[in-house]
């Protein structure tokens, strides 16, 4: 299994990982607001997901 600098498990099939560290949550209607710093990234081994493949549009 692979981890983080800090020890935490990584699930490194995906595209990539981030670990965070709650700075604060914000209550709003019926879900929380959370604001995270970044602690460590890395690169895993899945391919990304691009959103032209899912067929999503977005005005703009």
């Amino acid at each position: 299994t692979e981890r983080t600098t800090s020890g935490l498990p990584v699930l490194s099939d995906g595209a990539g990982w981030i670990e965070c560290h709650v700075v604060n949550q914000i209550p709003e209607g019926d879900h929380p607001i959370v604001l995270a710093e970044v602690a460590d990234v890395g690169p895993g081994k899945g391919k990304p997901i691009f959103l032209e493949s899912l067929g999503w549009h977005y005005g703009g």
